[in-house]
């Protein structure tokens, strides 16, 4: 054997020596650090990884069961790096009062997505984006799931780049990708030492030739504005009014450079199109399994329609319609937990529960949505849970609270759940008013887990025809 080759060998046992002893003492002071807080399954180191890997594959059925074990309180679930502290009941509205120099959502997010890797550390380090999210508000066979991401996807980005970008496909395609890209990217990153995520990142990911297809669509519509402002001022006849103006407005230094301004609206795509694809395709499964339903929601976009016409007007009186969507959102949602936080300081729950600094913490809000003290025979979806006896919504979709969590709660709520509402309630208002829906199969299939994510069947075959009148 050459000296080189003895040499590649040993940097390599050396890397295998360092990766080994990083990921054993990692397991021993993790166990130590929350060895008093009660854990979902068993404790032991090795144990728990078998555990970790029967949550990743369906987290439903074990949140329900910590949720029932120790509601009120917070127990431990453990993941494939890291354990998971999980708060529930009466806790919850606590956590969301502990001040954001105790707990920070910023950081939580950069852990899980290995931000500055995948959206870019400003995203999280300058949000200058999220005040301005307030701004906002014959039979054929089709893949449901594609089409809905679709619909969103072209839609919110009238609303982020406006037209013509929002309609070309291979700009609608890779923002699609985007998202799906950086979960793949923040799991590889959280599965591999700190000291390897650079290489991990350059060797692996795909995300920064995406951010360049980006950038080269973007460019010329950003210098074009660049120019026209300066010839004609901001406010110049026929000056667009959509998101990256609003970016434009009001970044600054490195942050209103090209390359920037796109992966912010890389950032925003990620932030708003998945989530809502996910949640408005679960309502339009619920409306093909029951065309009694979507039949009720017809008649009220009718009326209403014929009334205030498509305006936001309508859109506020479609009690029904948002009654119906908030069910979805409580009956399916998007996961078994929500609203990550990590501890930036140690702190203490009112049961005594102590929280060691770096703990990774979220709250078991499907268990909380399924619990009979909040809701009503919880177990079964009905459609217009939320509509008064007078005919008007109790709730809006958008109201937030300790028993309702798919928008979060508090401060950090999403900002742009009436942005997101808004699209969901106009999509499917105009897919009842205009289709007759349902299942190829008769029955909606099954959804489908993975980990904490809980996902409408992405093969499901949903049948459309124009409306018969």
């Amino acid at each position: 054997m050459s000296n080189t080759e003895s040499h590649i060998l040993s940097l390599i046992y050396s890397a295998l020596f360092l990766f080994i002893l990083w990921t054993i003492t990692s397991i021993y002071q993790r166990n130590r650090q929350f060895s008093k807080i009660p854990s979902l399954g068993s404790s032991s180191w090795l144990i728990s990884y078998y555990t970790a890997v029967k949550f990743l594959l369906n987290s439903s059925d074990g949140i329900k069961v910590g949720y029932t074990q120790f509601k009120d309180h917070v127990f431990r679930i453990p993941e494939l790096t890291r354990w998971t502290l999980v708060v529930t009941g009466k806790l919850v509205p606590e956590l969301e009062r502990i001040g954001s120099k105790t707990v920070s959502l910023p950081l939580a997010i950069h852990e899980l997505l290995r931000v500055d890797y995948t959206l870019g550390s400003t995203a999280t380090t300058n949000p200058y984006h999220i005040p301005l999210v307030s701004r906002l508000t014959r039979w054929h066979v089709t893949n449901a799931s594609d089409a809905i991401t679709r619909i969103v996807c072209r839609s919110g980005n009238r609303v982020l780049v406006g037209l013509p970008l929002c309609r070309n496909d291979e700009f609608l395609k890779l923002s699609t990708e985007f998202g799906e890209e950086v979960f793949k990217t923040a799991i590889l990153l959280n599965a591999v030492p700190s000291f390897l995520r650079p290489l991990a990142f350059r060797c692996l990911s795909s995300i920064p030739s995406a951010v360049d297809k980006v950038v080269a669509h973007l460019s010329p519509i950003i210098e074009e504005r660049k120019f026209n402002r300066q010839e004609h001022g901001s406010k110049y006849d026929g000056a667009p009014n959509d998101f990256l103006c609003w970016l434009m407005d009001n970044a600054t230094g490195e942050d209103a450079t090209n390359i920037a301004l796109a992966r912010r609206i890389l950032v925003l795509n990620f932030a708003s199109l998945h989530t809502t694809a996910l949640a408005l395709t679960h309502a339009l499964y619920h409306a093909a399994a029951h065309p009694d339903y979507a039949a009720a929601l017809r008649t009220e976009v009718d009326s209403i329609v014929e009334s205030h016409g498509w305006s936001r007007t309508a859109l506020a009186n479609m009690h029904r319609l948002d009654s119906f969507l908030r069910e979805s959102m409580r009956y399916t949602g998007l996961g078994s937990l929500s609203m990550n936080r990590v501890a930036l300081q140690p702190f203490q729950f009112s049961d005594g529960t102590k929280v060691p600094k770096g703990a990774y913490l979220m709250v078991s809000g499907m268990a909380a949505h399924l619990d009979p003290e909040n809701y009503s025979d919880p177990s079964t979806f009905d459609p217009w849970r939320f509509i008064s006896n007078e005919g008007k919504g109790s709730t809006t979709l958008t109201e937030l609270s300790p028993t309702f969590l798919p928008f979060g709660l508090g401060a950090h709520a999403c900002p742009g759940r009436h942005f997101a509402a808004c699209e969901m309630k106009t999509a499917l208002a105009y897919i009842v008013q205009n289709y007759d829906l349902k299942f190829e199969g008769g029955a909606r299939p099954k959804d489908k887990w993975f980990g904490i994510h809980c996902l409408p069947d992405p093969k499901a075959k949903v049948m459309f025809r124009k409306r018969q009148m």
